[in-house]
């Protein structure tokens, strides 16, 4: 597997800047065995903190240093390189290349697509992605009723009027009423 790496990196203003670990980090994580076709590194912080020679803590503490360019979703271990589709694909765009990074993108859960999207605005445009994240919010965990989806047991609507509810010293006995209802749904 070949990396693809711009020239120009070296004039780029906020690479000057990093310290020279710093800069060996960034370079590590592009190269790095583990960076998967969407610039994303799962899990790989003891591997990449093995490969530069430092503590993996001291890692964690430096891809702070990095985040312009590195995404560290710490809860999830995920490293995400920024516009690292585009270099990859090299000047042709490879539509192959796309895919591949696309089928990577889909398989990572909503919260983690959700946050590299929010980082790498660039990403959406390039990989075709469509709005369909999924909100835990407003998706329903159950199946939805529709004229196309009909439930497969009748459904009943129980009537309880403010007489029922105020029998018995405002103790109506829905476990009661419950009862009588499944005694009658009973086939003999």
């Amino acid at each position: 597997m070949y990396r693809l790496i711009d020239v120009n990196l070296s004039q780029d203003d906020w690479y000057i800047s990093l310290s020279p670990i710093d800069k060996c980090i960034y370079l590590n994580l592009i190269i790095s065995h583990a960076t998967n076709s969407l610039g994303v590194i799962k899990n790989g912080l003891k591997l990449i903190s093995f490969t530069i020679g430092i503590p993996t803590e001291e890692l964690e503490d430096r891809l702070e240093n990095l985040q312009e360019k590195i995404l560290y979703l710490r809860e999830e271990n995920i490293i995400y390189i920024k516009e690292f589709v585009l270099s990859q694909a090299g000047s042709q765009k490879n539509n192959n290349y796309f895919s591949l990074a696309k089928k990577r993108f889909d398989e990572l859960p909503s919260k983690v697509r959700r946050a590299i999207i929010e980082f790498d605005p660039v990403l959406k445009e390039v990989l075709k992605i469509e709005d369909t994240v999924e909100d835990p919010c407003t998706t329903p965990p159950y199946p939805l009723y529709t004229p196309s989806n009909p439930p497969t047991q009748p459904l009943y609507t129980v009537t309880v009027t403010d007489t029922d509810i105020n029998n018995k010293n405002n103790n109506f006995n829905f476990n009661k009423l419950l009862l009588n209802l499944t005694e009658s749904w009973r086939i003999e």
